[in-house]
């Protein structure tokens, strides 16, 4: 019998979705598929537009090479040599604040502050914010209990501004979507183990001897 599948969505899911059925049946199995999509192009929210005189990427624009599975994708598509890995001894990333670009403080590892004074004279965070870095390097272990998302767990931790201000630009450029839509076990899987293991100052010294997932 001929399964008969819809695929919705010609995101990098649906597409996903479509190729890995295209190969089982290509395999022999009976199955047969049609991918919709509402919007007039496939992509998702991933497309380049040009902007008057300028080129402007919109979507994710790099993935984490910690998890090989989009790199092996590229490969088997033919893709492998247009990988451009990125350059941390250059990088410096900024936010939009309130008009203005600021950058992040040196020593921030995602939302962790590994170096406390460049976190204090940053603008880029309140008051209130600095004083949870505080209370959180103090901070015992805590048991996992339920699945939260990635803006819930780091609420938790360093309130809603670290959310809105670090967590959303950032895994915007990476998954696409908001911190209040992604899981943080399948996001930041570290970041739990290290919350249910660890204290918040060996947090800090796990972290900096650590090596963490590069952006390709």
């Amino acid at each position: 019998m001929t399964k008969r599948i819809a695929v919705i969505g010609g995101g990098t899911s649906g597409l996903s979705a479509a190729y890995s059925l295209e190969k089982r049946k290509s395999a022999g199995t009976p199955l047969e598929f049609v991918l919709y999509e509402a919007g007039r192009h496939f992509g998702g929210v991933i497309r380049t537009e040009q902007i008057e005189d300028c080129v402007v990427e919109a979507g994710p624009d790099s993935f984490l090479t910690e998890k090989p599975w989009a790199a092996d994708l590229c490969r088997e598509l033919g893709l492998g040599d247009q990988l451009i890995p990125s350059n941390d001894a250059e990088r410096r990333t900024y936010m939009l604040i309130e008009g203005r670009l600021v950058p992040i403080p040196d020593g921030l590892m995602f939302m962790v502050p590994t170096k406390l004074v460049p976190a204090f004279l940053s603008p880029l965070f309140s008051a209130a914010t600095k004083a949870r870095m505080v209370r959180e390097w103090l901070a015992p272990p805590q048991p996992k209990t339920k699945e939260l998302t990635v803006a819930e767990f780091i609420a938790r931790h360093y309130g809603r501004e670290m959310v809105d201000r670090v967590a959303d630009p950032l895994l915007a450029g990476v998954y696409g979507g908001g911190a209040d839509q992604l899981s943080v076990d399948a996001v930041l899987p570290r970041f739990v183990q290290m919350e249910t293991t660890f204290g918040g100052r060996r947090n800090v010294d796990w972290l900096t001897g650590e090596q963490l997932p590069r952006i390709c």
